[in-house]
């Protein structure tokens, strides 16, 4: 994951995460480190995973850290490829 963060010409956009400013199928890596926390985002799930869905090309992948996504709404959309020591599924793979 490093390298993509830091790679030449890669940038990082802050954005509304219900409007991700992104086409359909545009991103290979969607990822996130503690801005989907249940105590800092409070909002519609549902909407959230769809959207990174929808921006997420085939076999695109989302990682996140720090948060507690309802499996049952990923598992709509990603297949889970890693779990992190605590046994919390954050990488997952566009179906």
């Amino acid at each position: 994951m490093k390298q993509i963060v830091y790679k030449e010409g890669a940038h990082q956009v802050r954005a509304d995460a219900h409007k991700i400013p992104f086409s359909d199928e545009s991103m290979s890596v969607v990822y996130s480190r503690g801005g989907l926390d249940q105590r800092v985002y409070t909002f519609d799930y549902a909407k959230l995973i769809s959207e990174i869905a929808r921006v997420l090309k085939t076999k695109g992948v989302f990682i996140h850290f720090i948060g507690d996504l309802p499996a049952h709404e990923l598992e709509k959309y990603f297949t889970c490829l890693k779990k992190d020591e605590f046994n919390f599924p954050n990488i997952w793979e566009k179906k």
